[in-house]
């Protein structure tokens, strides 16, 4: 997703020459309670992950197995962005938006994807299949709100470099379904959270820049590892 939001694949992709595709053994940060979060690094990218709410599918392509609760909610809405973006590369994001994104203008995002990863790849000189080069950012928290039919509106919040190398926060804001799909792909289960397809048919339209970190965000705890902006 990036940072002038005119191409969103890459400020999901925090920083680091040596973020290659797949990481062989990617750490784990770790924190004493069961019920906080864990870090864990795929692709160079610094994910949350919960015991208790998801993903219990978790590879170098896919991501699946989010639970019903706010938190899960929330966790399905940040990897499936990125997994469906362009950033990861066709190995993830061809799967993920034929299985785990829906809505009437989920053709039209595929599309988009497609041609965001052509060009930023042609401009990157990276090959067919590669993923895209490492950005900066880094997940701060969440915000959830209930929708009709047990759907969820939510929101992430993370902290990028503007066009100036200053960190500031940025979010994307999504709705997230359990519907069920007709897909018969063997990403997520039929009652696992995907994720509605912007009505614009491309991820910039989900994308802002915030004045500040929200304070009722939910943080992520413990932290990202490269987490620095804080709420106010």
């Amino acid at each position: 997703m990036c940072i002038v939001l005119s191409a969103a694949v890459v400020a999901l992709r925090p920083g680091g020459e040596d973020a290659a595709h797949p990481s062989p053994s990617p750490p784990v940060h770790t924190s004493p309670a069961s019920t906080q979060l864990q870090w864990q690094q795929v692709d160079g990218v610094w994910f949350p992950v919960s015991p208790a709410a998801g993903p219990t599918t978790l590879d170098e392509d896919r991501a699946a197995g989010f639970d019903g609760s706010d938190l899960g909610a929330a966790l399905a809405a940040l990897h499936l962005v990125y997994r469906a973006s362009a950033a990861p590369g066709p190995s993830s994001f061809v799967p993920t938006l034929r299985d785990q994104v829906v809505g009437p203008a989920a053709a039209q995002l595929t599309e988009s994807v497609r041609r965001d990863y052509d060009e930023a790849g042609a401009v990157a000189g990276i090959r067919e299949g590669e993923p895209l080069p490492a950005g900066a950012a880094a997940f701060l928290g969440y915000r959830v709100s209930s929708l009709p039919d047990g759907n969820r509106a939510v929101q992430i919040v993370e902290q990028a470099p503007d066009a100036s190398g200053v960190l500031q926060p940025f979010a994307f804001d999504v709705v997230v379904t359990r519907a069920r799909s007709t897909s018969t792909g063997a990403g997520a289960s039929a009652g696992d959270w995907k994720v509605v397809a912007p009505a614009t048919g491309t991820w910039n339209s989900a994308f802002s820049q915030l004045p500040h970190v929200p304070g009722d965000m939910v943080p992520f705890s413990p932290a990202a590892p490269t987490a620095v902006l804080e709420a106010h």
